[in-house]
């Protein structure tokens, strides 16, 4: 907890503390705390990602391959979420205006869905038609999920990144 306020302040300082709580962990004999250890790199991950690059690829719902580095030159809003979270679901008004207004101007988001279920996560968007792609972020064999890469543990988690594929904010919702 202290290092989640921490990383609003001075995310440098938080990813330090996180990936000093990773070396504490990793070195203890069970498997679980080991685990633990592994949730920590992710999130010293996540925190150093202001300012910095961040790889996001995947396919998206409609069957096409997704590169965040090739999307240099616009503005991008990566957006964890879940169909099951109110505050996700309050902000998609205001991301579907900003899109609105902004698209033509090379604004784009990519919604990154980390509900479980895909049928629930399929229905909600036949409802809902967000006029952005969304990657399902499913566990495939062998490879860890955008979520656990990042150490995303809570949503919604709106990621900017600006034209040079840059991080510039780590909570970019709201009005």
């Amino acid at each position: 907890i202290a290092a989640r306020s921490l990383e609003q302040k001075a995310p440098k300082q938080a990813a330090a503390l996180y990936t000093d709580f990773s070396n504490i962990f990793s070195a203890a004999h069970d498997p679980k705390t080991a685990g633990i250890a592994k949730q920590f790199t992710a999130c010293a991950r996540r925190a150093n990602l202001p300012r910095n690059s961040m790889e996001v690829k995947g396919t998206t719902l409609d069957g096409k391959e997704f590169d965040l580095a090739k999307m240099k030159g616009k503005v991008v809003l990566v957006d964890f979420w879940a169909t099951w979270c109110g505050p996700c679901i309050a902000e998609m008004p205001r991301m579907t205006k900003m899109y609105g207004a902004y698209k033509d101007r090379g604004f784009e988001i990519i919604g990154i869905s980390v509900d479980a279920d895909r049928e629930k996560l399929d229905s909600f968007l036949e409802r809902r038609k967000l006029p952005w792609p969304t990657i399902h972020d499913t566990k495939a064999e062998g490879k860890e999920t955008l979520s656990e890469h990042y150490g995303v543990m809570f949503i919604p988690l709106p990621i900017l990144v600006d034209r040079d594929g840059k991080v510039v904010s780590m909570n970019a919702r709201g009005p």
